[in-house]
């Protein structure tokens, strides 16, 4: 039985019109969501599987602060001095990035700042200390100005996302460098 020839145009069109109209309809609703979003952890999962699990290099050590080094080194905040001989035996790094706030003097009195500044001037420019800045690039909070000289400086802002984790982080706040930028040998 064969169909006429009217009868096939009006079914293609009107499957292609369907098909159109839910090709269209769900574009919409993938715009929609991606606009207001109700995607954002379907997307930030997928980030998350691509780039945050990834290990850092053999070239890079993270010296942690945490309770067994608290239990061995004293109770926080730790001496200058402490820093100093960390600094002694990280001597042959090319980078080293303290992610401490040295904004305020020392309780142990300004001798022991003077030791810190002792060792970053025998290591000039390889040590990155942390700014942190006003969203408009105003500096909230910087390293004495005793330590300015032989170090950098890099702000240390981040904005997490609703789950806590993050994700993105400008590599500048007006003229000031992000932490990590900061810390790339010139």
């Amino acid at each position: 039985m064969s169909v006429p020839k009217d009868s096939f145009s009006a079914i293609f069109a009107s499957r292609t019109v369907r098909l159109t109209c839910i090709v269209v309809a769900i574009a919409a609703l993938a715009s929609a969501g991606f606009w207001f979003g109700a995607l954002d952890s379907w997307q930030e999962k997928i980030l998350d599987r691509f780039f945050l699990r990834k290990e850092a290099g053999h070239k890079v050590v993270i010296i942690g602060i945490d309770e067994r080094s608290i239990d061995a080194v004293g109770p926080w905040p730790w001496p200058r001095a402490v820093f100093a001989e960390l600094l002694e035996l990280t001597r042959r790094a090319s980078v080293v990035g303290i992610d401490v706030s040295m904004s305020d003097p020392s309780r142990a009195g300004p001798e022991d700042d003077a030791i810190l500044a002792a060792a970053l001037a025998r290591i000039p420019d390889s040590v990155t200390l942390p700014l942190q800045i006003s969203e408009r690039g105003a500096i909230i909070t910087q390293p004495l100005p005793l330590f300015q000289a032989d170090t950098r400086q890099g702000f240390i802002n981040v904005r997490p996302d609703h789950d806590s984790i993050v994700r993105h982080a400008p590599a500048t706040i007006g003229d000031y460098p992000s932490f990590a930028r900061a810390s790339i040998p010139a």
